[in-house]
């Protein structure tokens, strides 16, 4: 982690002088950036018609990499990924791969004519998938083996994952940057029913000391009458909890809790389905908690 032009030039010094092939993301002005090592490129991308993701601005990759000119974008899938270009030359490629449309429940989409199907939920992990799939492709496996194995792919790592609990999901997201975050709302508000989130916002190394960056978040968007409750926590409670005052949530609706393993049972004590957004450190916390909770209240069912 770190600041992110510090990051790409110690990845383009790490890349230097390797023979290598790069399978870069069309659409992300940082990922292309590195095409300018000449290597043996491929690109992968969406559609401008694939999918109407949510649109909650862009907070990074403004301005052109190479002439420091504003960059225009005729299309914007999410934050600074879309159809970018600059009057210097600087512009996204055409992709190898592409993806023509994106259905979200069951998440599916599809690319030169075939459909895939994916045991996931988030819409911007087709993006993972298709990532997946280009490497895949390159490296010479057939389109029926990738198609057969990504329904088999379940994500454990804190990223969109799955629980149930009481009959209800419990959805897990790591969340540590401003676009992380407003990707993850987009997702929240494409449903209808009611609904509760928990904010886990830490502030250790591995966070960020500095959690400014939660005044970049469209917190506005939550004044919907699905959103039941929002339960803050973690060592920056008061901090989420300010933010969202700001933004004109009703605070009839927002819970201060700093343990996060008392706002994992607050959680669990109104039953719904929930959104566990929690920073880096909070993580395994509260999958732990997660975990342990619906372990206990399947014992008891089966006493």
């Amino acid at each position: 982690y770190g600041e992110i032009d510090m990051l790409i030039k110690d990845i383009e010094k790490a890349i230097h002088p390797i023979e290598t092939k790069m399978i870069l993301n069309a659409d992300d002005p940082f990922v292309f950036r590195l095409s300018s090592l000449n290597k043996d490129n491929v690109y992968y991308g969406l559609g401008k018609q694939a999918y109407a993701f949510g649109d909650y601005g862009m907070s990074e990759s403004k301005y052109c990499p190479l002439c420091g000119e504003e960059m225009q974008y005729d299309h914007i899938h999410f934050n600074q990924l879309g159809f970018f270009s600059c009057s210097c030359g600087f512009e996204r490629p055409t992709p190898h791969y592409e993806i023509d449309s994106v259905q979200s429940n069951p998440l599916t989409f599809s690319m030169k004519n075939e459909t895939y199907q994916m045991n996931m939920t988030g819409t911007f992990n087709v993006y993972n998938a298709l990532a997946a799939i280009t490497c895949a492709a390159e490296l010479g496996i057939q389109c029926k083996n990738i198609k057969d194995s990504l329904p088999n792919f379940q994500l454990a790592n804190g990223r969109m994952e799955l629980f149930f609990y009481k009959g209800f999901p419990y959805i897990v997201n790591l969340n540590k940057n401003p676009s992380g975050m407003n990707v993850s709302i987009s997702e929240i508000l494409s449903t209808q029913y009611e609904k509760q989130i928990v904010f886990f916002i830490n502030d250790f190394i591995a966070d960020g000391k500095d959690v400014s960056w939660i005044w970049d978040i469209d917190f506005e968007c939550l004044q919907r009458e699905d959103i039941g409750r929002i339960i803050c926590s973690g060592s920056r409670a008061s901090d989420i909890m300010l933010r969202l005052k700001y933004a004109g949530i009703d605070s009839n609706k927002v819970i201060q809790i700093p343990s996060i393993e008392k706002a994992i049972q607050a959680a669990f004590s109104h039953p719904m389905p929930t959104y566990l957004l929690p920073t880096y450190t909070a993580l395994q916390e509260v999958k732990n908690h997660t975990e342990r909770s619906i372990k206990k209240e399947n014992e008891s069912c089966t006493l």
